[in-house]
């Protein structure tokens, strides 16, 4: 599950990055979908699927929110 979430992540930082270097938003995402694979992670091994459920969901909003950062939507 990690590598899947990764394939989406990296294109959209990147593309983040490239379309919109100064927005603040932009670093702010990078930092929560970290942390929130983290805890999906920890969750995961502590057999707690409602909490790896809600950090997966958040996980995926943040690497969407960053083609919306690229898009100048946010």
């Amino acid at each position: 599950n990690a590598v899947e979430a990764l394939a989406v992540y990296a294109p959209a930082v990147l593309v983040g990055h490239l379309q919109a270097a100064s927005s603040p938003l932009g670093p702010m995402l990078a930092i929560a979908w970290v942390v929130l694979r983290v805890v999906h992670g920890i969750a995961y091994l502590a057999d707690k699927p409602a909490l790896r459920t809600a950090s997966f969901g958040l996980a995926s909003a943040c690497a969407i929110a960053f083609y919306l950062v690229a898009a100048h939507v946010l």
